[in-house]
């Protein structure tokens, strides 16, 4: 899922003295608006480290996990029913890790596509890019900070009595691995939502901010739909992925819920941040629509005049003007105002659908064979 470190290396910093992140387009002028958080300053040391990003993530994620195996089989969690949702639960903070780290490199890839088709707007540019890559540092704290104290209110409050579901150890010593696990994962997870949301808001305030509103050419408007599609897909992978690490999730009403709610969330994750580009392609069809009905009737108008007075010369100059006006129309009619090629929306439904589907059809057979 992580990118080589060839794609991922950011470029050197304008103000190091500041400790800003860099934008996407480098120049000695740019300004921060704001300082980086600490996960932007996280995923820039790893950036730096030597070899290829990926290796990170394995290495790191691999090694935590058998640790994480091994302590807590010390601690009497040794049934093999359970063993892939632990394997899940001990990859889960690297994998919110690692997906902050890949929306920011799709982003700033997304951001250079859509500027380089508007030259009267590359001042904005690196302004834009920083936002779409970089997190404010206190907003960041506070999203991490409201996830944590959820986690340990779940804990201490009858919460870590329910981690022998997923096959934990539930003595002190292991209930004090569970706390710590699941305050760094909540932690990461509390900046992941932040990330998500603070990313495509900045995708909507940019297509208001700096338009491309030309029917004929909607391409500048695909540059943030693999983001969008993306950031909808890696936060169902994770809710497939419990699923299968734990296949009675979708026998349980809450889980299921659960599912249908995250499903429902990462379509509007996806929609949310396309719909100002929708709503100008939109309103630019609709302006072309109108010229072109305009002209259609002014050359009408022409034509029952020449009837009226019998003067039919010219009349084929007329025929074809209106049968290319009618092309031109049908052309118009033709063309989308969703900023995504055909079919990527009906994928995607059928994608976040496929687990509740499942449970159907689950929930159908044991209803027939009762």
């Amino acid at each position: 899922m992580t990118p080589s470190k060839a794609t991922l290396t950011k470029r050197p910093a304008t103000r190091r003295a500041s400790g800003a992140r860099p934008g996407t387009l480098s120049s000695e002028a740019f300004v921060p608006p704001y300082p980086p958080s600490w996960i932007d300053q996280l995923t820039a040391k790893i950036d730096r480290l030597p070899g290829a990003t990926w290796m990170f993530y394995a290495t790191v994620g691999g090694t935590y996990t058998l640790l994480f195996l091994l302590a807590q089989a010390r601690l009497g969690a040794n049934d093999a029913l359970h063993f892939l949702s632990r394997v899940f639960l001990a990859l889960q903070p690297l994998y919110f890790l690692a997906v902050i780290h890949w929306l920011d490199r799709v982003a700033q890839d997304a951001a250079r596509r859509y500027f380089a088709s508007r030259p009267e707007a590359r001042g904005a540019a690196q302004a834009n890019s920083y936002r779409l890559t970089t997190l404010p540092r206190w907003p960041t704290l506070i999203a991490c900070a409201s996830a944590l104290l959820a986690v340990l209110y779940f804990l201490f409050t009858g919460g870590a009595q329910q981690v022998g579901s997923l096959g934990l150890a539930t003595g002190p010593a292991g209930v004090a691995l569970v706390a710590v696990h699941f305050g760094v994962m909540w932690i990461l997870l509390g900046a992941l939502i932040y990330h998500t949301f603070h990313q495509l808001r900045t995708v909507h305030q940019i297509y208001a901010a700096h338009p491309v509103a030309d029917i004929y050419a909607p391409e500048p408007y695909y540059a943030f739909t693999g983001l969008a599609l993306q950031t909808a897909l890696l936060i169902t992978l994770n809710n497939y992925g419990w699923i299968v690490a734990d296949p009675a999730t979708l026998r349980d009403p809450f889980s299921l819920g659960l599912t249908v709610f995250l499903a429902g969330l990462a379509l509007l994750m996806f929609v949310w941040p396309l719909w100002g580009a929708h709503q100008m392609l939109a309103a630019s069809k609709a302006d072309a629509l109108a010229v072109n009905s305009a002209r259609f009737k002014a050359v009408v108008a022409e034509l029952h005049l020449r009837l009226e007075v019998h003067r039919i010369t010219g009349m084929d100059e007329l025929n074809k003007s209106l049968a290319s006006l009618e092309i031109e129309r049908t052309a118009l009619a033709r063309i989308p105002t969703w900023p995504w090629q055909p079919g990527t929306l009906r994928g995607l439904v059928a994608t976040l659908g496929l687990p509740i589907a499942v449970w159907l059809i689950q929930y159908l057979l044991g209803r027939a064979l009762s």
